[in-house]
């Protein structure tokens, strides 16, 4: 394309979008790659991987997280843009939360993660039912954190009460962080691994838990696994997108990485703060604990810092 229709075009869809075809024609004229345009985000503090940047340039999805807007802005100045000249295209953001209907469904896997888009997509590759099928009853995590303040992983132990006939299965998805890390799932007690599904652009593994029987309607299971991770975090959260009655968490540290102080929290969504912080005590075996009774839709975990 001749760089003046080039440039009149960016114009016309600055001024009367729609948004993906404004990003689609900046980035054009910017000569940036999406890795290049991702490796100036992180610079930048903002995390979207390539595969999100490539649903909002093809209007397959487009930022609505307080995150996703953040590197909108950012974009503006990378691409040499006007500011919210793309921003002021997005229009109003769909209503998401807890001000919907009560009867809504569960929330999505993706509703937790910044790169919504791309954990849908493996939870569908696993052919994840959109039904509730499966009800958490109580989840308890063990936590070992290393010598080097690495976490070794976690052990999960999980109790499920099936809510509909001939179920099998369930699904884990994980954030392997950034830059993304090699996860293993095993020690399984009353299930095996099924398939696995891999986004490292992104920083995902999704993983099928298959049980060692079938459920019928109102049967329960508990299933146990290691996850094994090999983290420098200084947090353990899970997610849960249902209510739910009980959630354990252990954290277990090593005498040479015992902290200053351990928090519990919880975060309604992923780009929300931590609230109810609570300090937890950590006893003389070195080991905090939490017990989270009575929950709602959520991110609960424990954080923890070193002097």
């Amino acid at each position: 394309m001749d760089e003046s229709v080039q440039a009149d075009a960016l114009r016309a869809a600055l001024e009367r979008g729609p948004f993906h075809r404004a990003l689609t024609l900046a980035v054009e004229a910017s000569g940036l790659s999406l890795q290049r345009l991702q490796q100036r985000l992180a610079d930048n503090g903002v995390r979207v991987s390539t595969t999100t940047l490539s649903y909002w340039k093809h209007g397959r999805s487009q930022p609505e997280r307080a995150g996703s807007l953040q590197g909108v802005q950012v974009l503006e100045k990378l691409l040499r843009l006007p500011p919210n000249s793309l921003t002021r295209l997005l229009g109003e953001p769909r209503p998401r939360g807890r001000w919907l209907a009560a009867d809504r469904q569960p929330e999505k896997f993706g509703e937790f993660f910044d790169d919504s888009e791309v954990a849908e997509r493996l939870m569908a590759e696993l052919g994840v039912p959109e039904a509730q099928q499966l009800r958490l009853l109580s989840s308890h995590d063990c936590v070992r954190v290393n010598p080097d303040r690495t976490l070794s992983g976690h052990t999960s132990r999980l109790v499920v009460q099936a809510t509909a006939d001939r179920v099998g299965r369930n699904y884990f998805l994980h954030a392997t962080g950034h830059p993304p890390r090699i996860v293993t799932m095993s020690r399984t007690r009353h299930c095996r691994v099924g398939r696995v599904r891999t986004a490292p652009e992104a920083g995902f593994v999704a993983i099928e838990i298959v049980f060692d029987r079938v459920l019928s309607r109102g049967d329960t299971t508990i299933y146990e696994y290691f996850l094994e991770t090999g983290t420098r975090d200084d947090f353990f959260d899970r997610i849960f997108r249902h209510p739910t009655g009980q959630y354990l968490l252990e954290v277990e540290f090593s005498p040479e990485a015992v902290p200053a102080r351990c928090l519990s929290y919880r975060r309604p969504k992923p780009d929300e703060d931590r609230t109810d912080l609570r300090e937890v005590w950590i006893s003389p075996e070195l080991v905090a604990h939490v017990a989270f009774t009575g929950l709602s839709a959520g991110i609960y975990g424990m954080c923890w810092e070193w002097e």
